[in-house]
């Protein structure tokens, strides 16, 4: 999904996603980072030294379309990056990322990304213990190139 919130974050355009599973497509709303964030998913936020970190989860684990343009992400550092994690329908994650379209940087947690062997047949959780790997899909920062991996500590 990460070259589809590329181009999301890159496009000042109104953004559809299709879903097969909706049987169309979805806009996404443009919405704004404010306060806590809104109250229809749960979000964990911390502040790091180089990049504030916003994870969502939805509660109940189902998330109605209808209720996307309800989304509000809560307000983080935008002189930083933002790394964001969370378990959604693209669209919703395009979304969340389209509202930090401000920050240095954004990039996505990519679990699968963890479970690649490299040339040497070692997957990233044995070259990187404690570390996991984001795509960052959104630089304003010279020194963080949209499609590189950054690495991050998982939250305890």
């Amino acid at each position: 999904g990460f070259p589809y919130h590329a181009l999301a974050c890159g496009l000042s355009l109104k953004v559809r996603y299709f879903d097969p599973k909706v049987g169309s497509y979805v806009t996404l709303p443009e919405v704004e980072a404010h306060g806590e964030g809104s109250q229809v998913l749960d979000w964990r936020i911390e502040e790091r030294d180089g990049h504030s970190f916003v994870e969502f989860a939805i509660p109940r684990q189902i998330f109605d379309v209808a209720k996307l343009p309800l989304v509000i992400p809560p307000t983080v550092s935008t002189d930083k990056g933002v790394v964001i994690s969370g378990k959604g329908p693209w669209w919703l994650t395009g979304t969340i990322c389209r509202a930090y379209r401000t920050a240095k940087w954004i990039a996505v947690f990519t679990p699968q990304e963890s479970a690649r062997r490299d040339s040497e047949g070692k997957k990233w959780s044995e070259k990187f213990p404690g570390l996991a790997p984001a795509v960052v899909i959104s630089s304003s920062d010279p020194a963080v190139k949209v499609g590189s991996v950054i690495f991050f500590n998982l939250p305890v």
